[in-house]
């Protein structure tokens, strides 16, 4: 069906795999050869590899998946950015490639994935890059924030809106970067789509933004900035929740903010 790739029998793919196939054809996907020689080379792996691409990983490192990810159909990229989601998150392989920022900016760039399962991947890789302190800097010297931003702001609807799993995963990499003293006040831009998900009906979209907002309400530079994006409202919206994690986030939030502000949350949650 269109974008799905063909399925070579069992057997056959097997001994491909076993005769050294991978290999070789990692090989081609790496050489000098045109566009078309290399999309033929990411289709035959495909059929070889049936979605398992760490083989091909094995093979050729993270520059033949990606190459297998620039060239490859839909349903290609959705496996191969699985496969990289699932690397990163393991702290060896995520640190060999943090090594290379070319790959890492080439991994950013699926988060504007057309395909939802391909962005979602791209999201769930960045969250685990942003684990590591080493990683936000990287991230951040790529322009990572701003992308953040311009995903959780931008108005689309249906098929092109930004689904709410990768809401989750772009929120937890905010979050980190919030947590971390060398970019907690440098993230202002990001204050009007944290304030705007808290009032998300997702509870783990909320419990993500309520984390940011408590990890940036600890800098006084940053209080005034959230009270102008309404954040004490929404704040106070949210204290009934029934998710402990997002209680205790808003708690201490709403703990650092100066006098006036808990004022005005005991205020609104009399009306």
């Amino acid at each position: 069906q269109g974008e799905k790739h063909s399925i070579f029998d069992e057997r056959a793919a097997a001994a491909a795999e076993a005769s050294g196939g991978v290999t070789a054809l990692t090989r081609m996907l790496l050489g000098a050869g045109p566009p078309d020689a290399k999309r033929r080379a990411t289709l035959a792996l495909a059929n070889v590899v049936r979605g398992q691409w760490r083989s091909v990983y094995n093979s050729g490192g993270f520059g033949a998946l990606l190459v297998a990810l620039n060239v490859g159909t839909d349903a290609v990229q959705q496996e191969v950015s699985r496969c990289i989601a699932e690397l990163a998150a393991d702290p060896t392989h995520r640190r060999a490639l943090l090594s290379d920022v070319a790959s890492v900016a080439s991994i950013v760039g699926i988060l504007t994935a057309d395909n939802a399962a391909t962005q979602q991947c791209a999201a769930d890789a960045v969250l685990a890059f942003a684990e590591e302190a080493a990683a936000r800097e990287v991230l951040y010297g790529i322009g990572l924030v701003a992308q953040l931003i311009r995903l959780l702001t931008a108005q689309a609807e249906g098929a092109a809106a930004l689904r709410d799993e990768a809401r989750v995963s772009l929120l937890g990499t905010l979050a980190h970067f919030a947590s971390d003293p060398r970019y907690c006040d440098t993230l202002r831009i990001a204050m009007a789509p944290l304030a705007e998900s808290l009032s998300s009906r997702h509870p783990v979209v909320a419990r993500n933004a309520a984390r940011a907002v408590a990890c940036l309400a600890q800098s006084e530079a940053n209080v005034e900035a959230l009270n102008a994006v309404g954040v004490v409202l929404r704040l106070a919206e949210l204290l009934p929740s029934p998710d402990a994690t997002t209680q205790v986030h808003t708690i201490f939030c709403l703990q650092t903010l100066p006098l006036q502000t808990k004022q005005s949350s005991l205020k609104l949650l009399r009306l």
